[in-house]
Formats: structure tokens, sequence, C-alpha cells
């Protein structure tokens, strides 16, 4: 164990078991995410264990987890990848996407679940939409398929790219709800 303690952190009415989930939901607000879910379900892996991810980004088709700059139980979001069979081809394949505490000059650090892929995040030119998306695989953006249109390819027509540590992470408030201990 790493020693650090997790802070339960309120934000927009949910509470999050640490501060910097919180702070990663109040980033995904910032990128125009408002439909993030919340450990919204446990997950069978190969393995027959269950595991529940952050972060599910249902219009991106992106399970996310959050982790402080330990790796403990890094293995769990790595076998995520692995259960969901991964092609980088299909535009229907869901990606996992690790999210680290901020970075110099207070920026959004990220990495895959699998030294194979490279994720970025996307602004498509067409749509405006941020996404997440895998610069070895199909580059086109994710949230398409979320609202019913063909993918494109984003920056090849305009839309800019971002690496981990290019955009702004923002903090949550901290402050509690009135009535909550």
């Amino acid at each position: 164990m790493s020693g650090v303690r997790s802070v339960p952190t309120w934000y927009r009415g949910t509470r999050f078991a640490s501060t910097l989930e919180a702070d990663w939901a109040a980033t995904f607000d910032y990128l125009g995410w408002d439909t993030w879910q919340y450990e919204p379900e446990a997950l069978e892996l190969a393995d027959g264990t269950l595991y529940r991810p952050d972060f599910y980004l249902a219009g991106q088709r992106v399970w996310c987890e959050v982790k402080g700059p330990h790796n403990e139980r890094i293995g769990k979001p790595i076998n995520l990848h692995k259960s969901l069979n991964y092609d980088e081809w299909d535009w229907h394949s869901k990606l996992v996407v690790i999210l680290r505490p901020t970075g110099p000059g207070g920026r959004a650090v990220w990495e895959p679940a699998s030294s194979s892929q490279d994720i970025i995040l996307v602004e498509c030119a067409e749509c405006g939409h941020y996404c997440f998306m895998d610069y070895n695989g199909i580059w086109s953006c994710r949230h398409h398929f979320s609202v019913g249109r063909e993918p494109n390819i984003p920056w090849k027509n305009g839309g800019t790219w971002f690496r981990s540590g290019d955009i702004d992470f923002r903090r949550a408030p901290r402050v509690r709800p009135r009535g909550v201990a």
C-alpha cells in the first residue's frame, strides 16, 4: 500500500471515493462530457472476478479508472482491456483509459491500459466534441456513434488532437451538500 489515503468528496450530487475522482468528473464536465457515469456497474473479467471501473463515458464507449501516483491494483483496468477483446480497427470496441493525478502546470494526465495503444484526446472539427481515441487504430470521433452519425476522420478535416498533459485539469469545488456528514 502507498500510504496515501483517499478523501471522499461530493461533486454534482455524487459522493466520490476520492478528490481525484471528483476532479476528473469536473474535468469531464469542462470537456463537455456531462453524461459521465460514476461506477455504473460491475463487470466480469475474463478470469471471473468482478470489477467496477470508476467511470463510463457512454457517448464514447470508454471505461476510465482513476489511479493516484501509485500502481496499486493496476492489473484490474489492464485485465478489463484484455477482457473486452479490444480491436483498434473496430468502430465499436470499448477503450479503457487510466486517469492519473494532475501533471506539471495543472494539466490532465492519462495513459492506455495496453502498451499497444496510444490514447489521445481529439476535438472533432465536425461536431465539436472531445473524445478519447486510440491513435494506433481508427482515427475517428467516437461521439458520432452515440448520436447516430457516421464517424469521420477528425483532425484530417481541421480537428485538433491532444496528448496526455496537453489540456487543463479542473478541480471540483471542495464543498459538502447541506445535511451531509
